[in-house]
């Protein structure tokens, strides 16, 4: 087993959610108001610093997270095609165990 961590800016949250959708993911968690600093700048939701995050969270098999990170993969790249502007995305690939 596998959990990925999706960390996107949460204006994507809609666009998304289908993603973990199109990958037939077996189940997965959000995590919305996420601040934080990194890549990308300060993000702290107030008017110095705006912006917040969101993240998913999917534990599932090897098949599925490669799947929905071959999705994201093509979702960036036909936005930042379309758009012109690339998405300030994350995704990490952790081994998970269940414990209980």
């Amino acid at each position: 087993m596998r959990m990925l961590l999706l960390i996107f800016p949460e204006a994507f949250e809609e666009e998304v959610r289908p993603l973990l959708d199109a990958a037939e993911a077996p189940g997965w968690t959000e995590i919305r108001n996420l601040v934080g600093n990194g890549a990308s700048g300060l993000h702290l939701g107030t008017q110095v610093w705006p912006g917040k995050n969101s993240a998913f969270l999917c534990v599932a098999d090897e098949t599925h997270i490669e799947r929905l990170t071959t999705i994201v993969k093509d979702f960036r790249q036909r936005w930042h095609r379309d758009n012109g502007l690339d998405i300030q995305m994350r995704a990490f690939s952790l081994p998970c165990e269940v414990i209980i």
